[in-house]
């Protein structure tokens, strides 16, 4: 978990109820899909989570790679602190959960009136976004080396 995120959970201004609510899902939900809107971020209290991505192989073929495995503390949905953007990933239980689901517009508005609280946690969550940005990085660059292989263009260069 982002340290400052989970000591912000503790924190009694930020009230359970009013900024964030516990929520409980059974094994194999789709908490949500790819595509969805969403301004929710949660934070896994118990459990584990799979995130996967959807991949179109042509209009009729779609499959849905794993991204990653999540467990107790991982924090996900946090790109809707930043934009309006849809769900970039398909999030599913992989066991029971239990989670803390964030309002991103109360979570960004209590950072204002608490920019002490607020700056230390935004700050945590972008060098979770920088580590997960390097990853994914550096497996679009494996990928690349590999496609060049697959079709022998690495010979030609």
């Amino acid at each position: 978990m982002v340290p400052s995120l989970q000591s912000l959970l503790q924190h009694p201004g930020f009230a359970e109820g009013r900024y964030w609510h516990r929520a409980d899902y059974p094994a194999n939900h789709c908490l949500f899909r790819a595509g969805d809107p969403g301004d929710e971020v949660y934070v896994l209290l118990s459990g584990r989570v799979r995130v996967t991505g959807d991949v179109s192989l042509d209009d009729e073929r779609h499959i849905r790679p794993g991204v990653c495995d999540l467990g107790p503390g991982a924090v996900f949905g946090e790109l809707a602190l930043f934009d309006a953007g849809p769900r970039s990933a398909s999030v599913t239980t992989l066991e029971p959960v239990e989670l803390a689901v964030l309002d991103g517009v109360e979570l960004l508005r209590f950072f204002d009136a608490h920019p002490d609280i607020g700056y230390p946690v935004l700050r945590e969550i972008i060098e979770m976004l920088v580590g997960r940005l390097r990853l994914t990085n550096d497996k679009v660059w494996s990928l690349l080396a590999w496609g060049l292989k697959v079709h022998s263009i690495d010979r030609l260069l």
